[in-house]
């Protein structure tokens, strides 16, 4: 059966229904009325099929009136309202001439009435002093977010992204529409999984604290202290997508070997490893968290004194290197195969064929959201890449599965009791 391509107009209703039902921001942030939405969305639409000099366009377009972008606006320069001193045209035309100066991570078109007729104009710019993909990427580990904003933003022809500021609301994209899960590494089945191995980091750290003498330090566990277990791999998924080659991740329990045969029985790998070296990152960096204290009210660190042997510098360090890491292990992703890291990120290998078999499998559960489930999907419907995927998932229950297509789009699997559940539309964030 032909697949039906939906197209901007179809999108007004549902975008709206999905802003109303959010109260914060229906009361706080403009919206535009149905004619001006679907202005933004067919602009939209049609500059993200243009180029500029063979480049494809990135850009962010946000509705707003001049009073409540002004009132955004911050000496401080956290957030900056730069007012045009004369309206511009909202067109295609002018997007594509306006994208490449602006960084959509930070930056963006801001369109709203102008004059005496209700015509959509382009108002200024509004932009930020941090990258909100950074943040959200685990490539940075501090910042703030886009004001929020009803914006539309673009990274590819033919996508149309509709969010809340750098909250995802609703994504068209080949034609198909998608609401996509932020929240992944928060609640569901796999939240659940990793959370567990995420407190290893934290108990790890303190127990090797006690042992060199500074029980201080081990027994602030009332002080939140991030580890970044949940950024390493948040930054291996964004990565993977950026690269857009496409590639396959799969999370094995840290007690598997290469020689392991419950790994043989289900997985060939062409180029087998052992490497390890991130989870010691981890663990250093939460001890560095924990020695090394801001004074919040100057802003400098603490006078070291004989309990604190490692430089505040340390973490910065530490971060980078694990933040490579997860950039290493993503570029692996571009050899055909699956690449096979354990849940204490030691890698196992690369260039994975799943052999995996699963012969009462069949289909495979939809969910949304972090844990909703919805309809039954058979797996026939779906690519080679996925269907081994989901085997592999199957034979074995602490396995989670990731696919990056190359279009971008990232999915996850995992089973949880008898069903197989298929995540279709991943957004991993660190902070969401």
């Amino acid at each position: 059966m032909k697949t039906r391509h939906v197209y901007p107009p179809e999108l007004v209703t549902e975008i709206r229904q999905l802003w109303n039902s959010k109260t914060h921001l229906c009361n706080e942030y403009p919206f535009p009325e149905d004619t001006g939405l679907l202005n933004i969305l067919e602009v939209v639409f049609t500059a993200s099929l243009m180029r500029e000099e063979s480049r494809k366009l990135e850009f962010r377009i946000a509705y707003g009136t001049v009073a409540h972008l002004t009132e955004l606006h911050q000496p401080s320069g956290r957030v900056q309202w730069l007012k045009f001193l004369e309206d511009r045209c909202f067109t295609p035309a002018e997007v594509r001439r306006l994208a490449p100066s602006l960084d959509s991570g930070r930056s963006m078109m801001c369109v709203g009435p102008s004059g005496k007729n209700d015509d959509l104009r382009i108002l200024g710019i509004l932009t930020c002093a941090s990258n909100h993909e950074d943040m959200d990427s685990g490539a940075a580990l501090s910042g703030f977010g886009l004001p929020l904003l009803f914006n539309v933003s673009s990274s590819e022809p033919g996508m149309i992204f509709a969010n809340s500021g750098d909250f995802p609301i609703i994504r068209l994209r080949g034609g198909k529409v998608s609401h996509p899960t932020t929240g992944l590494f928060r609640n569901g089945p796999i939240a659940v999984q990793l959370k567990q191995i995420d407190a290893k980091v934290q108990k790890e750290a303190c127990s090797e604290l006690l042992a060199e003498g500074l029980k201080k330090y081990a027994s602030e566990n009332k002080i939140f202290i991030l580890s970044l277990y949940f950024p390493f791999l948040v930054r291996l998924l964004h990565r993977m997508e950026k690269l857009g080659h496409g590639g396959s991740l799969l999370i094995v329990p840290d007690e598997f070997s290469v020689g392991d045969s419950r790994l043989l029985d289900r997985i060939r790998l062409k180029y087998p490893l052992d490497q390890s070296g991130v989870w010691r990152n981890l663990v250093d960096f939460v001890k560095t968290l924990r020695t090394q204290r801001l004074d919040k009210r100057k802003r400098t660190p603490q006078v070291q004194d004989k309990e604190n042997s490692m430089p505040w510098d340390n973490a910065a360090e530490l971060h980078a290197q694990i933040i490579m890491c997860a950039d290493f292990i993503a570029g692996l992703t571009a050899v055909d195969g699956a690449v096979v890291i354990t849940d204490h990120f030691r890698i196992l290998g690369f260039g994975g064929e799943i052999i995996a078999n699963s012969p009462a499998l069949d289909s495979v559960v939809l969910v949304t959201g972090e844990s909703d489930r919805s309809e039954a999907q058979t797996i026939e419907s779906f690519g080679t890449r996925h269907r081994s995927m989901f085997r592999f998932c199957s034979s074995l229950d602490q396995a989670i599965g990731f696919i990056v297509s190359q279009d971008g789009g990232i999915k996850a699997v995992k089973r949880d009791g008898g069903d197989v559940l298929l995540w279709t539309e991943v957004e991993p964030s660190v902070f969401r």
